[in-house]
């Protein structure tokens, strides 16, 4: 069997949910069969709900700041800043020194930067 992926073409990027949906379309598609002698398996990955969001991003704009300067007021790195500011969930792990250099630099409180939205209970809906 002979699976052909086209991934990225004209310098698109995917995210990394395409390429595992396409490593699952591989694994259902070959059942599990063995190739090479190595057995391909399914990933199992858990999805959590999480009910914390992360605004880090809202408060950037808010204040007209891009990562750069962000990174020059807190001495970190841009590419963490970056990373930081695209996401939208509580990062998993978030040091009490970083969250610090965050509030400091843009003048705010944690409760700015981290918001709790509880998840609607089953069953009931909008």
């Amino acid at each position: 069997m002979i699976i052909i992926l086209v991934a990225a073409t004209n310098n698109v990027k995917l995210s990394t949910n395409i390429y595992l949906t396409a490593i699952y379309a591989i694994v259902a598609a070959t059942k599990g069969q063995t190739q090479g002698g190595v057995r391909l398996k399914m990933p199992i990955f858990i999805k959590e709900s999480m009910p914390i969001k992360w605004r880090l991003a809202v408060l950037m704009a808010d204040r007209e700041i891009d990562y750069k300067e962000l990174a020059e007021m807190t001495g970190m790195h841009p590419v963490t800043i970056s990373k930081h500011k695209n996401i939208r969930v509580m990062p998993e792990r978030l040091e009490r020194e970083t969250l610090e250099k965050y509030c400091k630099a843009l003048n705010c409180q944690p409760g700015d930067l981290l918001t709790y939205v509880p998840d609607e209970p089953k069953g009931q809906t909008s």
